[in-house]
C-alpha cells in the first residue's frame, strides 16, 4: 500500500450488505477535498498557485514511480485540491507496477493526456505519466485542453501539428505499419513556444516575469 501525503488516503471500506450472499458493493471512505483540478482550472489562478499545485503533483508522481507504480490515468478530474491549495492524486484503477504485462495495454490514459507512445502502440514506462503532467500543466496555464483530439488519430494529429513531426530516431522505434502511416502524414514543424504560450499568459506583474528581469 502506498502512503504519501500527496496520494489520497483510504480511511475506511465497508459494504452495506449484511451477508456475503447479498454482497454487491464496496464503499471507500477517503479524505474530504473541496474540488478537482477541472474546477480549479476554470478559476483565475495566479502563477504562484499554479507552480505550487504542479510541484505537489510532481512530488506525488515521483513517490509513485520510486515505488515502481505507474498511474496511467492522470488527468485533472483525478487530482483533487483543498481550499488551502493542498493537492492529492486519486483513482488508481488503471495503475500497474512497472514491468507487468498489463503496462503494455494501449488504451490507458484519457485521450487528451495520452502520450505518443501509447497512441502509437509502442512500449512505454513511467514516462507516460510525465507526458500527462505536462498536458495538465499546459491546460492550467492556457485554461483549456492542450491537445483536444476527437479520436486517437485526431489526437496524434493535434500533437504533431503543435509539436512537430517526430524525428527519424523516434520513427525507428515504431512497428512497420504504424511507421508507414506516421511517415505518410503531412509534415509539421510545430508551433514556436510563444504561440503555444503567448506573453499575455505571463502578465508583467507576475513573479515569473519579475524573475526574468
Amino acid at each position: 500500500m502506498v502512503c504519501f501525503v500527496k496520494i489520497i488516503g483510504l480511511l475506511n471500506a465497508f459494504t452495506p450488505q449484511k451477508t456475503l450472499e447479498d454482497f454487491q458493493d464496496v464503499y471507500l471512505v477517503m479524505e474530504l477535498m473541496d474540488a478537482n483540478l477541472c474546477q480549479v482550472i476554470q478559476m483565475d489562478l495566479d502563477h504562484e498557485r499554479m507552480s505550487y499545485l504542479l510541484y505537489q503533483m510532481l512530488c506525488g508522481i515521483k513517490h509513485l514511480h520510486s515505488a515502481g507504480i505507474i498511474h496511467r490515468d492522470l488527468k485533472p478530474s483525478n487530482i483533487v485540491v483543498k481550499s488551502d491549495c493542498t493537492l492529492k492524486i486519486l483513482d488508481f484503477g488503471l495503475a500497474r507496477t512497472a514491468g507487468t504485462t498489463f503496462m503494455m495495454t494501449p488504451y490507458v490514459v484519457t485521450r487528451y493526456y495520452r502520450a505518443p507512445e501509447v497512441i502509437l502502440g509502442m512500449g512505454y514506462k513511467d514516462n507516460v505519466d510525465i507526458w500527462s503532467v505536462g498536458c495538465i500543466m499546459g491546460e492550467m496555464i492556457r485554461g483549456g485542453v492542450l491537445f483536444p483530439g476527437t479520436d486517437h488519430i485526431d489526437q496524434w494529429n493535434k500533437i504533431i501539428e503543435q509539436l512537430g513531426t517526430p524525428s527519424q530516431e523516434f520513427m525507428k522505434r515504431l512497428q512497420p505499419t504504424v511507421r508507414n502511416y506516421v511517415e505518410n502524414r503531412p509534415k509539421y514543424t510545430g508551433y514556436v513556444f510563444e504561440k503555444l504560450f503567448p506573453d499575455v499568459l505571463f502578465p508583467a506583474d507576475s513573479s515569473e516575469h519579475s524573475r526574468l528581469k
